[in-house]
């Protein structure tokens, strides 16, 4: 999704017209889902409520929800010097125990071979400047 969100993409007007009503809904779905607002509120929210299914988490969002449980809560009550802040660790429990659930389940997933010749087969562009050069030769500005 952050690829399809990026300048050189998000630019193509024509293209993205011309893809259907459904894909585009989709889209719009999925980039709401993983939209940044609220620190990944939306996301934050399904991936607690997933239980069994396949799921790989998004580790960078995990890792910041460890930060701020960290940065946000004392380690010891701050009214009561010496007492364990147990809720904080709680707040780490929860975190790390979802992630373990995830490592539990089973994924089954087969090799699509044409997807993966394809993938082997690309010549990923990772300069933003080469990017847009492309995007404008495919699709120039009007």
């Amino acid at each position: 999704m952050t690829a399809l969100t990026s300048a050189a993409v998000r630019r193509m007007g024509l293209t993205w017209e011309a893809l259907p009503t459904k894909t585009r809904a989709l889209l719009g779905q999925l980039n709401r889902f993983i939209s940044s607002a609220d620190n990944y509120m939306n996301y934050r929210q399904e991936f607690y409520q997933v239980n069994q299914q396949p799921c790989i988490p998004y580790i960078g969002i995990l890792l910041s929800e460890l930060n701020f449980v960290e940065e946000g809560n004392a380690t010891v009550l701050p009214d009561h010097p010496g007492m364990i802040n147990f809720h904080k660790f709680r707040l780490y429990a929860k975190a790390v125990r979802k992630i373990q659930q995830h490592q539990q389940v089973a994924y089954s997933i087969g090799v699509l071979k044409p997807v993966y010749q394809y993938l082997k087969d690309l010549d990923p562009v990772v300069d933003e400047k080469e990017l847009l050069r492309r995007s404008t030769a495919a699709e120039p500005d009007l």
